[in-house]
């Protein structure tokens, strides 16, 4: 469906899309500052928005998001704030202004919804991520430099939530997704810059489904990556030098936490406390085991 213009169903510079509960597809359109409604079978319903700093007007939209109850959020760039409508587009409220300080926004480039209605923007000129309630309280903060660190962001292009409240980051010039807790807490990261598997020529969007799989749009190179959670990653065992072995894992594979024993069949099974790093594509902990049998696994709490 669709083609240039400014009519029902036309579209002109199409920056984002969401769906609702009942599969009904919004789409944000910054050239026509406007939000156009649609069935799942690409039926037009409902528009709203124009060029102005009004209540319901916009200027130069970049994401929106739909909560479960379907009341819609749009990131008004320019105007340099959040707005929220009804699944029809009446004005709800609305919140920030142009700024570097808690609740204001230098250019609000990505929206996440999690389930219970809290609201997550990435800010690509402050660098940092804000968490906000339904009403559009200021919660807290995250990043805020730009960075190759862990928490520090390369443009945070864009933001998913997960049905455990884990927060993905699009990292564009990092070329890497960053994973935090619902509070900001670092957990994990993948991705390099590169064409190949778990690499990124620039993430520019994320998303995560039911299932927890990550979708991730790769502009410069083109596609979508797809990655899971949902299996149990294998293990490679290397030797490195007198008596001392690296442990390595896929690092998209999060959450898991490597124990070890002295005997198989038991439940006696003891964490791991060296720390690990990721190098590459992979997790990896290097060990110097104490002599006799060690058996080590990964655990998923």
């Amino acid at each position: 469906m669709g083609s240039q213009g400014t009519n029902n169903g036309q579209f002109n510079d199409l920056e984002g899309v969401a769906v609702d509960s009942n599969g009904n597809v919004y789409v944000v359109e910054t050239a026509n500052n406007r939000i156009q409604k649609f069935n799942s079978s690409g039926l037009f319903l409902a528009k709203w928005g124009s060029q102005g700093t009004n209540d319901g007007q916009f200027d130069y939209p970049d994401a929106l998001a739909v909560d479960s109850n379907d009341n819609v959020y749009v990131a008004d760039v320019n105007n340099g704030r959040i707005e929220k409508f009804d699944s029809n587009g009446a004005f709800m409220l609305k919140w920030g202004e142009p700024g570097t300080g808690a609740g204001q926004f230098g250019d609000a480039y990505g929206l996440g919804v999690d389930s219970s209605g809290n609201v997550y923007v990435t800010d690509i000129a402050n660098s940092s991520i804000e968490k906000f309630d339904s009403s559009g309280t200021f919660l807290t903060k995250w990043g805020g430099s730009y960075g190759t660190n862990d928490g520090q962001f390369g443009e945070p292009a864009d933001v998913a939530v997960d049905s455990s409240g884990n927060v993905y980051v699009a990292d564009y010039d990092n070329a890497r997704i960053q994973k935090f807790d619902s509070n900001g807490t670092f957990l994990s990261k993948w991705g390099s810059l590169g064409a190949g598997d778990n690499q990124f020529g620039g993430p520019n969007g994320v998303a995560v489904d039911s299932n927890g799989n990550i979708f991730v749009t790769d502009n410069p190179n083109n596609r979508i990556q797809v990655f899971s959670y949902n299996f149990i990653p294998s293990v490679d065992l290397q030797p490195a030098i007198s008596n001392i072995f690296t442990i390595s894992w896929p690092a998209p594979s999060t959450g898991f936490v490597l124990k070890q024993n002295s005997q198989l069949g038991t439940t006696n099974w003891l964490g791991v406390t060296n720390i690990s790093t990721v190098v590459g594509n992979q997790n990896q902990v290097i060990i110097s085991p104490q002599p006799g049998n060690k058996f080590f696994r990964l655990y998923h709490p």
